[in-house]
C-alpha cells in the first residue's frame, strides 16, 4: 500500500501569469503547422532558460543582500524560489512562490510583515519578467504570436503535472476580458504591488518601466486602471521599430474583423505608452553605463 503523504498537494501562495495567443484559432490556415509548433517550441526554450539578469537578483537575495529575522536559511543557505512554466497548446501558465523555511514554532502569520511583503514583490518580478519575454519574443517571429494576458496573486495548488486553485482560474477567466495583445495587473497582483509598504520596498529592485501605468479596455466597454507588463523592457533601442511593426502584422494577419481590428487599434496605442516610457527613461539615464533592464537588488535591513 503506497504512502498516503506522497499525494499530498502543497498549497502556495504567489504570482500567476496566464498568456493565450490572439487569433491561433485557426492559425493552421494561415501558416504551416510544422512552423507553428517550430515558434511554440523556441518560446519554450527561452522560457525555460531565465535572463541571467534575474538570476543574479535571485542569488543576491538567497545569499544575504537582504536579512529576515525568523526565516531560517535551507540546508543549502538559500531562500527556495519555486518558479514554474508551463505549456498548453499556444497558451503559457507562468507561476512564482517563494516557500519560507521557517525557524521551528514560527508561524508564516508571525513573520515580519516587510519580509512578507518583499516575498511578493519577488514573485511579481519573475513572473512580470518571463511574461515580458514572452511577449517580445511571440511577437518577433514568423508567424507572429501576439499574447494577451492577467497577472494575479493568491493562492494555488501546484505539483509536477497539474496546477489548481483561484489565482489560476482568476489569471484565466481574467485574460478574455482585456480588449487587446497585452498582459495586466489584476486586482490581486495590483493591490501587492501597490501598498505603501511595498512602494517602500521598490527602490530595491531596479525595475524602471518593468510595469507601465494605463487603462485597459475591458468587454462590454469597461475600462480598467492598472499596469501592464511592458513588452519593450530591457529591449535593445534598435529593435523597437521592429517590435512595434511585429505587432502590427501579427495582429493584421488574424483578420479583418471589427473585433480583431479594434483589439490591433488598442494594442497598439498602449505600445506607443509603453514604448514612450522606456524610451523616456533611457534618455534621463543614458550617462549611466547600467543596463536599463538590470535587475538588482540593495543590502537593507527589514
Amino acid at each position: 500500500m503506497g504512502n498516503a503523504t506522497s499525494n499530498v498537494v502543497t498549497p502556495r501562495v504567489g504570482a500567476v501569469g496566464f498568456l493565450d495567443v490572439l487569433g491561433f484559432k485557426g492559425i493552421w490556415q494561415r501558416h504551416e503547422a510544422s512552423a507553428i509548433v517550430e515558434r511554440l517550441r523556441t518560446l519554450h526554450q527561452v522560457l525555460a532558460s531565465p535572463r541571467d539578469e534575474l538570476e543574479v537578483l535571485m542569488e543576491q537575495l538567497r545569499s544575504g543582500g537582504w536579512s529576515a529575522t525568523g526565516v531560517e536559511p535551507g540546508r543549502d543557505g538559500n531562500i527556495p524560489f519555486r518558479c514554474a512554466t508551463i505549456f498548453i497548446s499556444d497558451s503559457v501558465l507562468i507561476t512564482s512562490a517563494v516557500k519560507t523555511p521557517l525557524a521551528p514554532g514560527l508561524q508564516d502569520a508571525e513573520l515580519p510583515t516587510t519580509t512578507m511583503e518583499l516575498y511578493r514583490l519577488v514573485d511579481l518580478v519573475r513572473v512580470a519578467t518571463q511574461v515580458s519575454e514572452a511577449l517580445r519574443h511571440g511577437a518577433m517571429g514568423d508567424p507572429a504570436l501576439i499574447y494577451r494576458g492577467c497577472v494575479t496573486y493568491g493562492d494555488f495548488y501546484h505539483d509536477e503535472r497539474f496546477v489548481i486553485g483561484k489565482a489560476i482560474d482568476d489569471a484565466v477567466a481574467l485574460e478574455h476580458e482585456a480588449e487587446g495583445g497585452f498582459c495586466y495587473l489584476a486586482p490581486s497582483a495590483l493591490r501587492i504591488w501597490s501598498t505603501p509598504r511595498s512602494e517602500g520596498l521598490l527602490p530595491a529592485f531596479n525595475l524602471p518601466n518593468l510595469f507601465v501605468p494605463t487603462v485597459i479596455p475591458i468587454k462590454n466597454g469597461g475600462h480598467f486602471k492598472t499596469l501592464a507588463v511592458n513588452p519593450f523592457w530591457s529591449l535593445d533601442l534598435t529593435e523597437f521599430a521592429n517590435l512595434r511593426s511585429a505587432y502590427n502584422m501579427g495582429l493584421t494577419s488574424v483578420g479583418d474583423a471589427l473585433d480583431i481590428e479594434c483589439k490591433r487599434q488598442n494594442t497598439l496605442e498602449f505600445l506607443a505608452i509603453a514604448e514612450d516610457a522606456e524610451r523616456e527613461y533611457r534618455n534621463e539615464h543614458s550617462h549611466t553605463t547600467a543596463n536599463p533592464g538590470t535587475l538588482s537588488v540593495e543590502r537593507f535591513e527589514v
